[in-house]
């Protein structure tokens, strides 16, 4: 399939941990929610005011590790949270607040401890999420913030 919507350079690509759904988010301010099986758009979340979609991921925060629901951050440094309830096929906003002096410029998440972590501005910030997917931040020390970070991948050795 090729998937048609966004307008401008697209920034970020997930596919879905079960394969079926993908979300894109780019610089026009909207995230697409893809059904690979179709090549159609589930759904069109636009966020023009918060900027460019940057960066995004899925967070299967359900009991049987599907996939339903995501975060992305955008350029004016928010972060955006969908959940799918009931296996609807749309996502509802669950939760969005500004969380960086820049722009989010990757998040990534970690499904054992549920904990999720977005670089803005250079910075690095972790978060607590919970099953509905409120974010609580858990660490960002003053001493981290002389350091300037990229990119942030979360890792078990257990």
């Amino acid at each position: 399939h090729t998937l048609i919507h966004h307008t401008k350079p697209i920034n970020t690509l997930k596919i879905s941990g079960d394969g079926t759904t993908l979300i894109s988010g780019a610089d026009d301010g909207t995230l697409a929610v893809w059904d690979l099986g179709s090549g159609k758009h589930i759904q069109i979340i636009s966020i023009v005011f918060n900027g460019p979609v940057s960066a995004a991921t899925w967070m299967p925060l359900a009991a049987n590790g599907l996939a339903q629901t995501f975060i992305f951050g955008c350029s004016n440094g928010s972060l955006h949270v969908y959940h799918c309830a009931h296996h609807e096929p749309t996502y509802d906003y669950a939760s969005s607040f500004p969380s960086h002096e820049g722009a989010i410029k990757d998040i990534s998440y970690d499904p054992r401890h549920h904990w999720v972590a977005s670089v803005g501005g250079g910075v690095l910030k972790v978060w607590s999420v919970d099953s509905t997917g409120r974010l609580l931040q858990l660490h960002s020390p003053a001493y981290l913030e002389q350091f300037r970070s990229i990119v942030q991948h979360h890792f078990d050795t257990c």
